[in-house]
């Protein structure tokens, strides 16, 4: 709930602004924001987080081909033995 002359947000219930001191109508048309659902925040995070993954691993391919990195510069090589 806001208050009509200051625009502070106030406690249901109250019958004056703590901010102004003007007397609040308790028939006031109050607007609500919506809400962020529990149920759709895990799914969120989870596509978020794999794409995050994809990104990266696509930004590490990119930079292996402007540094012209063969495609096993990671790997241990088999070495012989003298």
């Amino acid at each position: 709930m806001y208050c009509s002359h200051c625009g502070v947000a106030v406690t249901k219930g109250l019958s004056y602004c703590n901010q102004c001191g003007s007397k609040l109508n308790g028939n006031e048309n109050v607007e609500k924001s919506p809400g962020l659902t529990p149920g759709l925040l895990v799914p969120a995070m989870v596509a978020t987080f794999i794409f995050g993954i994809v990104v990266i691993t696509a930004l590490m391919g990119v930079m292996k081909v402007i540094l012209g990195l063969p495609v096993d510069a990671g790997r241990p090589r088999d070495r012989e033995l003298p």
